[in-house]
């Protein structure tokens, strides 16, 4: 989830890629998404960072380092609140 960054998207089949080296398993794998859901939306705001920021980034579109980071970043802004930098 925290490798995940914008240029895996595709915005024509609605999926997301995850590539089998970022992968616990080593598998590749495509993960769907509603265009009309709230992800959507997350991920429509997160593509102004450009292809390589990270998705469940920083502001800015930097990695996050630890999951609990990036997992409260993720609740903020599927609630439409916009994460504070510490």
């Amino acid at each position: 989830m925290l490798l995940i960054q914008n240029k895996r998207v595709n915005w024509h089949t609605w999926q997301i890629g995850i590539p089998g080296a970022t992968a616990k398993d080593k598998e590749n794998r495509r993960i769907p998404f509603n265009p009309k859901g709230r992800i959507a939306a997350i991920l429509k705001r997160r593509a102004a960072l450009g292809p390589d920021a990270f998705v469940f980034g920083s502001a800015n579109g930097a990695r996050q380092p630890t999951i609990q980071t990036a997992w409260e970043t993720l609740k903020l802004i599927a609630n439409g609140i916009e994460p504070r930098r510490r």
